[in-house]
């Protein structure tokens, strides 16, 4: 999942499309490869301990590795619920809030909402 997740987080919501009646959200760019490559170079941090409430990571390709690491910490606390949240860089809505009840098509396979 939270190879999905990174997906998600880089590319979908840089680069991603969801025109008209599609049914996924898709990456247009990077695959597998370039996530893999994030997971192998991301420095080890502690995990985090208690409870994790909440993650906060850039969105910023230049941060792969460091999202990657982030994921990693959290891993073991299996989240119920994540909730994705990042701008509108290419304004495809018209309203100040837009949510999507689609699912992600990332390199790793579909994300279910």
């Amino acid at each position: 999942m939270r190879n999905s997740l990174l997906a998600a987080v880089l590319i979908g919501l840089l680069f991603s499309s969801c025109v008209g009646n599609a049914p996924f959200h898709v990456s247009l760019l990077l695959g597998k490869e370039f996530f893999d490559s994030a997971y192998r170079y991301a420095p080890s941090v502690p995990q985090p301990k208690g409870k994790v409430h909440g993650l906060l990571v850039p969105h910023h390709l230049l941060a792969a590795s460091y999202i990657a690491s982030a994921f990693n910490a959290v891993a073991t606390a299996g989240p119920k619920r994540v909730v994705l949240i990042g701008p509108d860089h290419f304004n495809q809505t018209k309203t100040a809030l837009a949510v999507s009840q689609r699912p992600w098509k990332t390199a790793y396979g579909i994300l279910h909402p």
